[in-house]
């Protein structure tokens, strides 16, 4: 049987990650907010968000096999909303990471992550990093998903 995964987040920004998942998965996608219902109803195994933005209750948490978050930025730097902005702003490093979700935002264990430096960071915009960090997180997570899922 599939493993069955949902993503929580943009459907926009996802794509690409839905599609590749799509490929050996049954794969669903939404930006609402969702129930500990919806997960049984649907009887999804993994959870994986990115840009979403609700918190994910403790009783949803618990009755799934793995569920994770993709954040652009080098947690423990840049927690909530907006990282890209306060990388800068505060002089944090940029990165990426995929951590385990928990009660919290963005504080669950870290699975992986990776540093990120800009070229021509004069010719840079907040919206080029963050397309840049957002396609970066793309590739990484294609990358490890398979560790990710396999708890290596």
């Amino acid at each position: 049987m599939k493993k069955r995964i949902l993503i929580l987040g943009p459907i926009n920004r996802n794509k690409k990650i839905f599609d590749f998942l799509s490929k050996n998965y049954s794969v669903h996608i939404t930006d609402s907010k969702i129930n500990q219902s919806f997960i049984k109803l649907n009887k999804i195994d993994y959870l994986i968000t990115s840009g979403y933005a609700y918190l994910i209750k403790k009783n949803i948490l618990k009755i799934l096999k793995k569920s994770i978050n993709l954040h652009i930025s080098f947690l423990p730097f840049g927690r909530g909303i907006m990282p890209n902005v306060w990388s800068f702003y505060e002089g944090y490093p940029s990165g990426i990471s995929i951590h385990e979700l928990n009660d919290k935002f963005d504080s669950g264990k870290i699975l992986i992550q990776k540093k990120i430096n800009f070229k021509n960071f004069k010719n840079q915009t907040l919206k080029s990093t963050h397309d840049y960090l957002i396609y970066q997180l793309e590739k990484f997570f294609i990358k490890n998903v398979d560790k990710i899922f396999n708890n290596q």
